[in-house]
């Protein structure tokens, strides 16, 4: 019998984050580059909660490797005391003036740092202790890298701070990152295309220059705004396989094209059961974040007709999505009236 498999998504793991912050232990998270460790740490903070029921902590200092790698900040700058015949370390001054006791310290991307620069990481996540400076009690500490398997010059950790961490894997999930896509009003073409093409979602090559992740298809997203202000081309391809790689790229920008060629959302709410219903899946996709753009409470009820056209599958997954990206959609008669009946009922809120 095999073992269960124990990586979680982003939003699990955020959970598990709060969880190991809450019970006084340090985590850190491990995952592919770009898929959004950093993200789930600076959301944390409104999160966790003390046992008086306030908000625990005020803000994230976020470090980097860099940072961490020449000692300046794990062990302060040493200054000569004459007058007592020694040195003194001076810690930096952001950790002086911002770290109190609602302060929670994220170290990224520790995996590049060498053996020398770990074991006073150590003592700092042990002890709060930087040099002779003494980080105020209720510090909390949460930590990521990537994984040294991956070659993203990660390497491994000593076993005294491996056994002192709790760990995390963390690997992407499309569904997770389309919605907040959703949410955060991406090129609707992106949100789409992962929604028809899933496993492009997080492809780490340890051999490319670019690969998909969510952080690269958020890039995307921005980069396909910008053709629609400034037309490009063919220079938009070479964009696109830039930020993602030439695997899905090439496959991202002919969804582009197709999306382009479909019948207009206008056109589509002006005869929803006549207009043309793609043959192919990807034209489906296609087609939907066309309407899904558009869709307002006025033409719902096009919307729907149109849609239900593909088949109740469909239907169903993009009336979530509507509902994802305008909540107040849900309360509109069209929508209730459509997802009272018996047929759409359970599936939607299943």
């Amino acid at each position: 019998m095999s073992n269960p498999d124990v990586t979680l998504t982003l939003m699990q793991a955020a959970e598990a984050v709060q969880t190991v912050i809450e019970a006084d232990k340090t985590p850190i998270l491990w995952g592919s580059p770009g898929i959004g460790k950093t993200t789930i740490i600076e959301q944390l903070i409104s999160r966790v909660i003390d046992r008086t029921g306030e908000q625990r902590f005020s803000r994230v200092i976020t470090l980097d490797a860099a940072s961490l790698a020449d000692g300046t900040v794990q062990g302060g700058v040493p200054i000569p005391d004459m007058a007592a015949g020694v040195t003194r370390w001076l810690p930096p001054d952001y950790f002086v003036d911002q770290v109190d006791d609602r302060a929670l310290i994220f170290l990224d991307d520790i995996g590049v740092l060498q053996p020398s620069s770990l074991a006073p990481l150590l003592r700092m996540i042990q002890f709060k202790q930087m040099g002779s400076y003494k980080l105020p009690d209720g510090v909390r500490f949460a930590l990521a890298s990537n994984r040294e398997t991956e070659n993203a010059g990660a390497q491994k950790l000593t076993t005294a701070l491996n056994n002192r961490l709790v760990h995390i894997e963390v690997v992407a999930s499309a569904e997770e990152v389309i919605r907040y896509a959703l949410q955060r009003n991406w090129d609707i073409t992106v949100p789409m295309f992962l929604k028809f093409k899933d496993e492009a979602v997080s492809d780490f090559d340890k051999n490319a220059k670019a690969f998909p992740s969510p952080r690269s298809w958020e890039a995307t997203s921005d980069l396909v705004k910008q053709f629609a202000v400034r037309p490009l081309g063919n220079v938009a391809l070479s964009l696109i396989c830039g930020a993602v790689g030439q695997k899905y790229g090439f496959e991202f920008n002919a969804f582009r094209e197709l999306y382009q060629s479909l019948p207009t959302a206008e056109q589509v709410f002006m005869a929803p059961a006549t207009t043309p219903v793609p043959d192919k899946f990807d034209g489906k996709y296609a087609i939907l974040g066309s309407l899904l753009k558009k869709v307002s409470p006025q033409t719902l009820g096009a919307f729907i007709t149109y849609v239900e056209r593909f088949g109740i599958p469909f239907l169903v997954a993009a009336l979530k999505d509507m509902t994802v990206m305008r909540p107040e959609m849900h309360e509109t008669a069209p929508f209730i009236n459509r997802v009272s009946k018996d047929d759409l009922r359970t599936a939607m809120f299943s």
